[in-house]
């Protein structure tokens, strides 16, 4: 869908990593899946499935078939692609990669969902795909227990866009020596956090991500977020992203 500035191109990729069900889960079996395809609804750009490394399946107690899992997110594939479309419509450099932890109960409820790895730079893309993903509705389980999705969608920037230049966490060390931990204390992050800036030509961080394999709350990553958003960092020839740990 053209609105005449540009494309935002979500690229959903998805591979099933199912393990039977047990204590602790068995030896996980690798089998390709079909990929699923998506419109989002008032998106800049049309949505593409891309196959590759973008679901696995961890038995906890229970288990989900990737199929499951695929049929279960179909129908709300236009509103996750939506979270990107709405946001680069004013953040023109959003591209990235957000994987999610989805804990689904023996019932199929979403017990906990969180963004544990993201590039994409965006605190608002990232909450607003984990308020979607909470209010899914999966088959029950396979054994009765819970188990664990790992999903991922990947975006490119709108075509009309310059895509950002990129940096090694090298250049910020110094930067995250000196404050990462005290970021960290202040919002209370039992752990590491992972966080995406994207600064500006003077040196400013103009918006901010951040992620935890750890789950922690959206406030906390919110909190680290604002944190991160007031520094200063060093003057890049133009937009540049760069992604780093914060270890606690």
């Amino acid at each position: 869908m053209r609105t005449g500035h540009g494309m935002l191109r979500p690229l959903i990729g998805l591979l099933a990593l199912a393990s039977l069900p047990g204590c602790g889960g068995a030896s996980p079996q690798l089998a390709p899946a079909a990929p699923a395809s998506a419109q989002a609804l008032g998106a800049r750009g049309p949505t593409r499935a891309l196959g590759g490394r973008g679901m696995s399946v961890e038995g906890l107690h229970g288990t989900l078939a990737a199929s499951d899992v695929r049929e279960a997110l179909a129908p709300r594939m236009s509103e996750l692609t939506g979270c990107f479309a709405l946001r680069s419509m004013s953040f023109h450099h959003l591209g990235g990669q957000l994987r999610m932890s989805i804990r689904v109960s023996g019932a199929g409820g979403v017990v906990a969902a969180h963004p544990e790895d993201s590039t994409v730079g965006d605190r608002e893309v990232e909450r607003c795909v984990r308020r979607v993903l909470a209010t899914v509705r999966f088959p029950r389980t396979q054994g009765g227990g819970e188990a664990l999705v790992h999903w991922a969608l990947s975006v490119e920037p709108a075509s009309d866009a310059r895509a950002p230049l990129t940096w090694d966490p090298d250049r910020v060390a110094h930067v995250v020596r000196r404050r990462g931990t005290q970021a960290l204390a202040e919002c209370n992050a039992a752990s590491s956090v992972q966080v995406t800036a994207y600064v500006s030509r003077r040196g400013r961080v103009i918006n901010v991500g951040a992620a935890s394999s750890e789950g922690q709350a959206d406030e906390v990553l919110d909190c680290v977020a604002r944190r991160v958003r007031a520094w200063r960092m060093p003057a890049p020839r133009g937009v540049t992203k760069v992604t780093f740990d914060l270890r606690a």
